[in-house]
């Protein structure tokens, strides 16, 4: 209720949201991707993109980018 955008997914089965508090800028190629890492951690991640398709799935890559970055955590455990 509080934000401009709230849409919930998962990042490898870990609970996370597309959000952005004050405005949607998705149609300018950016995206916000929160996702919680443990019971007391979350990672955000954000891209801008530039590229002319920016529009049409902003929030692809930054799933996507999400996805390496739990990865990586997990690797070094």
């Amino acid at each position: 209720k509080n934000f401009k955008v709230f849409e919930p997914l998962t990042i490898e089965d870990y609970p996370g949201v597309i959000v952005a508090p004050a405005l949607d800028q998705r149609p300018q190629g950016v995206c916000n991707v929160e996702f919680a890492a443990t019971d007391k951690l979350s990672i955000s991640v954000t891209t801008n993109l530039s590229t002319p398709d920016r529009a049409t799935n902003p929030c692809g890559p930054t799933k996507a980018a999400a996805a390496e970055v739990l990865k990586t955590l997990k690797a070094t455990n």
